[in-house]
């Protein structure tokens, strides 16, 4: 709340340090976003009395308890109303997280602030998530997407296989790059353990396109 902070309107604003970084508020609007409706008895208490400027307040208190037939939603059980709404929508979803780091407080598209981006890495726990997921399988995915992409690299499985499942034609397919003893298979897919063997896989799949690309070429021509 400090007066000496020209980023701050005096008497409107305010910012709370969150330990992710300084957050500012405005109180604008606040009362009329969190007040609740009051309820028919109330207001029928008070068009009953004997003041006049109460009764002429509040117009509405004439209406009969049988004319009102429901109380209104107060402020928290809209709210949790609300979040009830949001769990059951992404419980029936299979969402993905993408955490979006900001290069700077201005908004600006070419500056870099290394402090700032810096703060946010430790403090939203990127860090141990990373660490987390390499201490498990960083990779993971569907046998037939699997193929989909990398069934050039092996002669076993270009350009179509003739093995029982999608499931073994992978494993022929990392058997035969010697990654066996870095992959785990599950029932539906494959789960790579280190970055170094995926990034393996992108290179020999890179060097056979260029090797597709040129004798497509020569047929062509």
């Amino acid at each position: 709340l400090s007066p000496t902070d020209k980023s701050l309107e005096f008497d409107r604003d305010f910012r709370i340090r969150h330990y992710a970084g300084d957050v500012a508020y405005s109180v604008v609007g606040f009362i009329d976003k969190n007040k609740d409706t009051l309820f028919q008895d109330f207001k029928r208490l008070l068009y009953n009395s004997s003041n006049p400027v109460l009764k002429g307040m509040w117009p509405e208190g004439k209406l009969r308890i049988t004319e009102v037939t429901k109380r209104p939603l107060t402020a928290a059980t809209i709210f949790k109303n609300s979040m009830i709404s949001l769990v059951e929508n992404l419980a029936s979803k299979e969402p993905y997280y993408v955490r979006c780091i900001k290069p700077n407080d201005v908004k600006s598209p070419l500056l870099f602030e290394p402090e700032r981006c810096r703060h946010q890495v430790e403090y939203l726990g990127l860090l141990e998530n990373v660490r987390v997921r390499r201490a498990g399988f960083a990779y993971r995915q569907t046998y037939p997407r699997f193929l989909q992409r990398y069934k050039m690299i092996s002669e076993f499985t270009w350009p179509n296989h003739d093995l029982p499942s999608d499931k073994d034609a992978v494993k022929k397919l990392l058997q035969g790059c010697k990654f066996d003893h870095d992959v785990a298979y599950g029932k539906t897919k494959v789960f790579i353990r280190t970055p170094r063997t995926l990034f393996s896989l992108e290179e020999q799949r890179a060097e056979m396109v260029k090797r597709i690309v040129v004798f497509l070429q020569k047929v062509i021509m």
